[in-house]
């Protein structure tokens, strides 16, 4: 029986190579489609679990409220590791790491500016599984001045040659580091992402710190199997009575508990390690989180397109029905069962599902390259090759297989043989409502996928282009001007010399780049109720430089000695200060315990955006940096003639001042844009899966078109007999298609209305989604699908009468 089974199969696919390949094409982009989907959203849910106790790791967050501020930060304070594995008996061991911008790297005659270094406690290999191929995990950053390097950084500085034992520079040349561990390179999945990794004992002062309400520290612990996630959670509150809260009433004056009546509020909260990446906090991250809503969306695109590929593979299988009726008949007669031609169709389902597969495997395997590319991830395509993958992919075939054919197969073994010989019956007329009802289905979820494609794209136009309250364009930021810290303002009045640069400033952070943020007082407040603001030192003339626009006062100026106490606020800090005439007033700073640093407003500026469109403008100051190191970028503004020029000038100035320092720039509406690379690449897969599905839509409009072709071949002829001329019937025969996918289209509005309203959530400011959206996605669909059975239509809109009337 088997073997009559796949020579029936072989003689479809010579008699139909045509059907064969539009059935093996639809089902292979499908099937391509949802694969690569699987890795991406694979990718996303895998974040972090590679770490072999997984399920024991906790991050400690900051959750709490001050004066209507919102906390939520990833960073705790410096001792909060070790009081938890004093304290807690549930904790096994805790690690601490921290970020401190960039470091001048040097080893020979390499020597370039590192951004991605860590810092971290040397019990770092105990709680995270990162694997040293090279050092021993318990000592690596025991010693100050250790360093690990990863596996790519340890070639880039030393090639083939062994990096144990070597000194690398840091910054100055008495600076050195030896290297005690090589650490393969860091998984894409991890949310700790770095090329080198110091030891934290190099900064004693730093690392021993015990001011609970100084925050910069990424902490880390492994908890005893089976602790109840809430119940110590519940316990961590002990710490902020204990040791935050006698802190709070030094600085503040309020006990804690008058500190919470006001309406304030701080909690620590754990955060399982595998949920950091999609569900963690949304302050201070080490790396950019994910969208849990773009996961559930690209999930559900997924199996969309899978069911549409089944639904195609349904339309031009009953679209066919008709060349294979009298096979079936012939077969019946012969004595074959109904339940042996099921069987005999299912089977041939499979094996075309199973050809569409190893084709869909090939393009993913060749193709995942040019993917990783668009979506900046490293997708593992090696995964297919596992035996779990294995097994749930010939599921997949058997599962598509069986619920693609299973409706073919049961609609042509149910002929009856006589009326099928004798030529009374007309095959696939009973299914003409269920195929109408898929290329509607077909078509509404390419409609939808077309729609969310508008919007993203409309929104990341919105964002990219939105006035954010200061001049973006012809700014270059330049890091690392924190080389020549001393020599600031002599560099400055050397770059004004260039005839290219109109202005130029100073500070610790600049819009995109974290500020800190930092609690204020008001000036005899009897509440002492503190106030969250985002602040950054700056030069006496970044303001200016940057655009920023002033609504009240004046910005700093070298002319008033007491600048270095002042302080520039926007409107957003007024209104959350509660201040109705902030000119000339205090606010306080807290500098320690029971120390304090008075500041005068001397400014208020317009709002303006220092974070990207997916939050609100948050309250915002400047301070003059008085004598600290923090002024890292150098904020240029240039006139826009001759820019090449201009940036090599300012490169000879550079230096002159800094020769070893690498100088490194970026244009800063080019860093802005890059606040906003996941919803670009978040566009593009929309825009891609879009035309996928609209491709696997059209070729089962193609089968419909030749179903409603062939059963109307008979109709045209008498109709051009009578007169009726090739665009009457070209019209006559698009009707149908055309009445389908306006259903289509006002099936999709309303999914795509509350699904674009879902994503957009995300944002603070956020497009206005117009009905032209809708209409324009419709009359894309329209063109395209008529575009893709115009063949099919003019040809037989041009049928000879005489030849179409002979047609049984």
């Amino acid at each position: 029986m088997l073997k009559s089974f796949f020579v029936s199969i072989l003689r479809v696919i010579r008699k139909q190579p045509g059907y064969i390949a539009i059935n093996v094409g639809g089902l292979a982009v499908g099937l391509a489609s949802f694969l690569f989907i699987t890795l991406y959203v694979y990718n996303e849910l895998s974040y972090d679990r590679f770490h072999k106790d997984y399920e024991n790791i906790y991050r400690i967050k900051i959750v709490g409220r001050l004066a209507g501020g919102v906390l939520d930060q990833a960073v705790t304070s410096a001792p909060m590791a070790r009081t938890l594995l004093k304290d807690y008996p549930e904790v096994v061991q805790t690690t601490r790491v921290i970020q401190m911008g960039d470091w001048l790297v040097k080893f020979g005659d390499k020597k370039f500016n590192e951004q991605h270094v860590l810092f971290a406690d040397s019990t770092f290999f105990d709680v995270l599984d990162f694997k040293l191929v090279k050092g021993d995990p318990k000592e690596a950053l025991v010693r100050p001045r250790s360093i690990i390097l990863t596996e790519e950084y340890a070639r880039k500085y030393f090639g083939d040659k062994d990096p144990m034992g070597e000194k690398m520079v840091f910054e100055a040349d008495t600076s050195l580091y030896t290297v005690t561990g090589v650490v393969r390179n860091i998984p894409d999945n991890s949310h700790i992402k770095f090329d080198m990794l110091a030891s934290l004992s190099t900064y004693p002062g730093m690392a021993g710190e015990q001011f609970w309400l100084s925050n910069n520290f990424y902490t880390y612990m492994t908890v005893k199997p089976g602790t109840p996630k809430d119940k110590f959670q519940d316990k961590l509150q002990e710490m902020v009575k204990l040791y935050v809260g006698p802190q709070v009433k030094e600085v503040t004056g309020l006990s804690f508990e008058d500190f919470k009546n006001a309406g304030n509020d701080f909690r620590f909260v754990l955060e399982s390690l595998k949920d950091l990446h999609l569900k963690g906090a949304t302050q201070y991250n080490l790396e950019p989180p994910g969208s849990l809503s773009t996961v559930y969306i690209f999930t559900v695109i997924g199996i969309l397109i899978l069911v549409v590929a089944i639904i195609n593979y349904i339309n031009l299988a009953t679209a066919r029905s008709a060349s294979r009726a009298k096979e079936v008949g012939v077969r019946k007669v012969s004595g074959a069962s109904r339940g042996g031609l099921m069987m005999q169709f299912l089977i041939e389902s499979v094996i075309i599902t199973a050809i569409a597969a190893i084709l869909a495997i090939i393009v993913v395997y060749f193709l995942t390259p040019s993917f990783n590319h668009l979506t900046g991830k490293e997708l593992p395509v090696a995964i297919f090759s596992t035996p779990l993958a294995v097994f749930l992919i010939v599921a997949l075939i058997f599962f598509i297989g069986v619920s693609s054919g299973i409706y073919p197969a049961f609609m042509l073994s149910s002929y009856n043989p006589s009326e099928v010989l004798k030529g009374t019956m007309s095959p696939g007329s009973m299914s003409k409502r269920l195929r109408g009802i898929l290329v509607v289905f077909q078509f509404m979820v390419s409609i939808i996928i077309i729609i969310g494609s508008i919007i993203v794209y409309d929104q990341l136009n919105f964002m990219t282009r939105k006035d954010v309250g200061f001049n973006k364009e012809n700014l270059i930021i330049i890091r690392r001007a924190d080389a020549f810290y001393k020599q600031l303002e002599s560099f400055r009045t050397q770059l004004l010399e260039i005839p290219g640069v109109e202005n130029a400033g100073f500070s610790r952070a600049v819009p995109g780049v974290y500020f800190n943020n930092n609690a204020f007082f008001k000036d005899n407040d009897p509440e002492k109720n503190a106030y969250l603001i985002n602040q950054t030192n700056v030069s006496f003339d970044f303001p200016a430089t940057l655009g920023v626009q002033l609504k009240a006062g004046r910005f700093f100026s070298h002319d008033y000695g007491s600048d270095s106490l002042a302080i520039l606020i926007n409107e957003a800090a007024v209104k959350s200060l509660g201040l109705t005439d902030p000119l000339g007033q205090y606010i306080l700073q807290p500098n320690g315990p029971n120390k304090w640093t008075r500041l005068r407003i001397i400014g208020i500026m317009k709002d303006f955006n220092i974070e990207s469109l997916h939050k609100a403008i948050a309250p915002v100051c400047f301070t003059i940096d008085r004598g600290g190191r923090g002024d890292e970028f150098a904020s240029i503004r240039i006139s826009g003639k001759d820019v090449a020029g201009t940036l090599k000038e300012i490169e000879k100035v550079w230096q002159k001042f800094t020769p070893d320092m690498p100088f490194q720039y970026d244009f800063f509406p080019d860093r802005w844009k890059f606040l906003y690379l996941t919803e670009m690449k978040t566009g593009k897969l929309f825009l891609v899966f879009a035309f996928l599905a609209i491709f696997i839509a059209c070729v089962g409009l193609i089968g419909l078109v030749a179903y409603i072709t062939n059963k109307r071949t008979r109709e045209i002829g008498i109709r051009k007999s009578y007169g009726a001329s090739s665009v009457v019937v070209l019209g006559l025969l698009s009707g149908e298609v055309l009445y389908l996918i306006i259903i289509s289209s006002l099936l999709a509005y309303p999914v795509a209305f509350f699904g674009s309203r879902y994503w957009l959530q995300g944002f603070a400011s956020k497009v206005s989604i117009s009905p032209a959206i809708y209409i324009l996605a419709t009359m894309i669909t329209l063109l395209i699908g008529w575009i893709s059975i115009s063949y099919q239509t003019i040809k037989a809109a041009g049928y000879n009468p005489a030849r179409a009337l002979r047609v049984e």
